[in-house]
């Protein structure tokens, strides 16, 4: 599921959210779109990363390949394909 947020954050960078269930290919497909596009893109889990680097200042969503490590992507300059995972079945909903 992609969805794109409303909202933008300091840079004028919004971010896309690449949502599934946990072990369901967001990590692969998150690389596949690093590499394909040459562009970093972002997690919402800082234990995913080995030098947390956030993409707006404070928490989260981190960068998968921060500027500490050299990377050969570029940073995007309007959308962050960023990874999350969904919390489960929505038992109160309409």
């Amino acid at each position: 599921l992609l969805r794109t947020s409303p909202t933008t954050k300091q840079d004028g960078l919004g971010i896309v959210w690449l949502m599934s269930f946990p072990n369901s290919g967001t990590s692969f497909t998150s690389k596949l779109i690093r590499h394909v596009t040459q562009s970093s893109t972002a997690s919402n889990y800082g234990e995913e990363v080995p030098h947390m680097e956030s993409v707006f200042d404070g928490s989260g969503p981190f960068w998968l390949d921060p500027q500490s490590l050299k990377s050969n992507y570029t940073r995007p300059t309007n959308l962050v394909f960023t990874k999350t995972h969904c919390g489960g079945r929505c038992e109160l909903c309409g």
